[in-house]
């Protein structure tokens, strides 16, 4: 298992998303790419289009989901991190890092994968 990324490692700068866009943009010859249908041809979509004019499209399907807050289950956490060490519950080992593997909090050596 590698080292956690840095939400830093996902970011890119003007520079490289205006460069990215350029090359998305052209083709391979380094012309302009024309990916958007004509309004001759219809288009990909020209079957979907919604005929009620209004916006909306539905398929027919009117019903409303009756859910409850007591319907639904809580979310829980799959990792945890201390910054002192704490215990793993399978092994009794010390460590900083762990993974929920059904109701304990254990180590990654112990989690089943």
């Amino acid at each position: 298992m590698g080292e956690d990324a840095s939400l830093g490692d996902f970011l890119t700068t003007n520079d490289e998303d205006e460069s990215e866009a350029t090359s998305e943009a052209k083709g391979e010859n380094g012309t302009a790419r024309d990916d958007e249908p004509d309004a001759d041809d219809g288009g990909a979509d020209a079957g979907n289009a919604d005929s009620s004019g209004d916006g909306d499209s539905s398929d027919g399907d009117d019903a409303v989901l009756d859910v409850s807050i007591d319907d639904v289950a809580p979310t829980v956490t799959t990792y945890g991190w201390s910054p002192s060490d704490t215990t793993c519950k399978a092994c009794g080992e010390p460590t900083d890092r762990r993974w929920r593997d059904g109701g304990a909090m254990v180590c990654g050596e112990c989690k089943e994968w």
